[in-house]
């Protein structure tokens, strides 16, 4: 297992590479956000994690809000643009951040969708020089969504500087 960072397109992505999967395409999580910009907050984009790999889903969130703490000092929001299998997820942290929840599912992406996208973004990222994170990050993502799952109360009154990220 590996996690990789990579700046590209003007968002920050992060690859959780996790082996292969039975159908023979790398297995993973790919996550990726757009920085703040002109006064608008941070938005976590995309999200594709291959079925074996979901478990891992809760800790490349919090990676990606512990970056983005520590790189803007201040949490990306969910995008609107989802699928049913994100949107519970999404309105679950989205109620308990103080963020705007979303009524219906977007798209229509499914499994294969993830398949697709995390086989070509480990492409990508073979053929750049992504920065190689340590896999403790995923401890600490993982505590931090915890976290904000048990006590939201004190995430949204003072959110921590975490280091690492």
């Amino acid at each position: 297992m590996n996690l990789r960072h990579l700046v590209a397109y003007g968002e920050h992505h992060f690859l959780l590479e996790t082996g292969m999967t039975k159908f023979g395409t790398p297995g993973g999580v790919w996550c990726s956000y757009t920085p703040p910009r002109y006064g608008n907050p941070g938005v976590v984009e995309m999200l594709y994690a291959t079925k074996e790999s979901r478990i891992h889903v809760p800790a490349i969130l919090g990676v990606v809000a512990v970056h983005s703490l520590n790189t803007y000092g201040e949490l990306p929001i969910g995008s609107d643009n989802l699928s049913c299998h994100s949107i519970r997820i999404q309105n679950r942290l989205a109620k308990l951040l103080g963020q705007l929840s979303v009524d219906a599912p977007i798209n229509k992406d499914n499994w294969f969708s993830s398949l697709r996208n995390i086989r070509y973004w480990s492409t990508v990222f073979n053929s750049q020089e992504p920065r190689i994170l340590d896999l403790e990050l995923l401890r600490e993502g993982r505590a931090f969504v915890l976290n904000v799952l048990k006590n939201p109360e004190a995430v949204q009154m003072e959110l921590p500087f975490y280091q690492g990220v």
